[in-house]
């Protein structure tokens, strides 16, 4: 049998409210590493809601500014590789 090779994601922007139904966290202050990886992500919004946030990946997606990442003071280690960065 062959294995089951899954589809990546599409979202076009990660919301807060995107990353609580993909946890199925309500509380976002628990969540310190998020991986998004290869999701074709065009931009990040609005990410107050993760304050404890301190690695968040971004590698190999679509995004093309830095932006909705100010109110995340425990944020250490951002990986933004592979974009469209300029």
């Amino acid at each position: 049998m062959a294995p089951e090779i899954l589809l990546r994601s599409q979202f076009d922007c990660i919301t807060e409210h995107i990353i609580v139904n993909m946890s199925r966290q309500n509380d976002l202050t628990k969540i310190l590493y998020l991986n998004l990886f290869n999701n074709k992500i065009k931009c990040i919004t609005n990410l107050d809601g993760l304050p404890n946030l301190a690695t968040l990946i971004l590698s190999f997606n679509e995004i093309e500014q830095i932006e909705g990442l100010n109110n995340n003071p425990q944020l250490k280690r951002l990986e933004l590789n592979h974009n469209f960065i300029r």
